[in-house]
C-alpha cells in the first residue's frame, strides 16, 4: 500500500517529480551533498497519492505516469502486476496491453538487460 511507504513511491517518486528534487547541503555520498527526492502523501488508505503538481494518482496511475516517463523500471512493472486481479490485463502508455504474467516477464527482461 501507498500509505506504507511501499515500494511503488519509493521506486516512482524521482521518476514521476524528477524536476522537485532538491540538493541538500552536508555530508552525504554525493561529494558532500545529499540529493533529496520530494515526499509524495498518500491519503490515510493508501490508496491515491497527491503529487506536488496537484495531481491526484492511485498507485496503478502512478505506476502508468512513472512507466511513461521511463519504461524500463522493470520495480515499477513489477508493482503494476501486483495491483491486477486474476485475468485483468493493462494497456501500458507505450500501447502494448499485458496481464499479469506478461508484465512480470518484461519485468525479467529488462533485469537480466540490466536496465
Amino acid at each position: 500500500m501507498l500509505g506504507d511507504g511501499g515500494d511503488i513511491i519509493g521506486a516512482v517518486k524521482a521518476v514521476v517529480v524528477p524536476e522537485a528534487v532538491a540538493v541538500v547541503g552536508g555530508g552525504g555520498r554525493r561529494g558532500g551533498f545529499e540529493v533529496e527526492a520530494p515526499r509524495l502523501r498518500a491519503d490515510s488508505a493508501g490508496e491515491t497519492v497527491k503529487l506536488p503538481d496537484g495531481r491526484t494518482l492511485s498507485q496503478r496511475e502512478l505506476c502508468l505516469e512513472a512507466l511513461r516517463l521511463n519504461p524500463k523500471l522493470s520495480l515499477v512493472l513489477k508493482s503494476l502486476a501486483d495491483l491486477l486481479s486474476p485475468g485483468e490485463s493493462v494497456t501500458l502508455p507505450d500501447g502494448r496491453t499485458m496481464d499479469r504474467a506478461q508484465l512480470l516477464a518484461e519485468a525479467d527482461r529488462l533485469q537480466s538487460a540490466g536496465t
